[in-house]
């Protein structure tokens, strides 16, 4: 696993390169196992793993504004190693035992976002030659990352079958950090995006008539139907119980991008509705 890591990757801030580790695997390599080893036994992730470098990086909007920065974690090597360990532990079970909703497309093998706007285009398409228009709401989380309450994700984690001392491996990790307390999912870290997105893997299941395709927070809720009416009020349904789960999950839909409602019909549909 470290082998493969590149040399040019940044230390992190107790300044040993990935060269040095890669270089002397003769001695490194039972230490870094006894750390990881010790980890798993004891529940406990090294205090060290928990102070991180934070680098901020630019989204969108004006510079000037911190608001606009989400702030990266530069891990250190070993730990990313060991949070590599723990990833590959975790997804395996999540795979094996498909945990995760078929509707998430995000950091996950296999999914990519090509494949997320294939099947929302597929499935449009095919509405279209069953002669249905479709309704789509697009809806994109505000810093949804960073908002996601430890509480109800550890609660998750142990709905979705993880044992109790896997889940205090989980809340060990999350606690005591010098820059994330009470919530939020560390900025880039390795277990973050799959911390994330068993967190709201259990929104497809408030949905009653809409479908949902997410890739990570980004969000398409979407309806068909031939009678216009009749798809707008399903989709004004399912969006009062997705804002019921955001609301209760603790997160927030980002009002400053897009949330119409597109309607999608062929011409001779447009035609036939007047």
């Amino acid at each position: 696993m470290l082998q493969k890591s590149s040399d040019t990757k940044t230390s992190g801030n107790d300044g040993i390169p990935v060269r040095f580790l890669k270089s002397n695997l003769t001695v490194t390599a039972s230490l870094i196992l006894h750390t990881i080893n010790l980890s798993i036994v004891s529940l406990k992730i090294p205090a060290s793993s928990k102070s991180t470098t934070l680098t901020p990086l630019y989204k969108d909007g004006d510079r000037t504004d911190p608001v606009n920065y989400s702030p990266i974690s530069i891990l250190h090597v070993i730990s990313k190693v060991l949070e590599r360990v723990a990833h590959n532990q975790v997804h395996k079970y999540s795979s094996h035992d498909k945990i995760l909703s078929d509707a998430q497309f995000g950091f996950r093998k296999g999914y990519s976002t090509s494949t997320c706007v294939w099947n929302l285009i597929n499935t449009i398409s095919n509405n279209m030659e069953n002669g249905m228009m479709t309704g789509v709401l697009f809806l994109d989380l505000k810093k949804a990352f960073h908002t996601v309450n430890h509480n109800i994700m550890l609660q998750k984690l142990s709905m979705y079958g993880l044992g109790p001392m896997c889940v205090s491996w989980f809340k060990n990790s999350l606690s005591n950090r010098t820059h994330i307390v009470t919530c939020g999912v560390p900025q880039g870290c390795i277990l973050g995006p799959w911390m994330f997105i068993v967190c709201i893997n259990d929104m497809d299941k408030e949905i009653t008539d809409c479908s949902i395709s997410l890739y990570a927070d980004d969000t398409a809720l979407y309806y068909a139907h031939q009678s216009y009416v009749d798809l707008m009020l399903a989709l004004w349904n399912d969006i009062d119980s997705v804002t019921q789960w955001l609301n209760l999950n603790k997160l927030n839909v980002n009002t400053k991008k897009n949330q119409q409602i597109y309607v999608i019909w062929h011409q001779k549909q447009a035609e036939t509705s007047r």
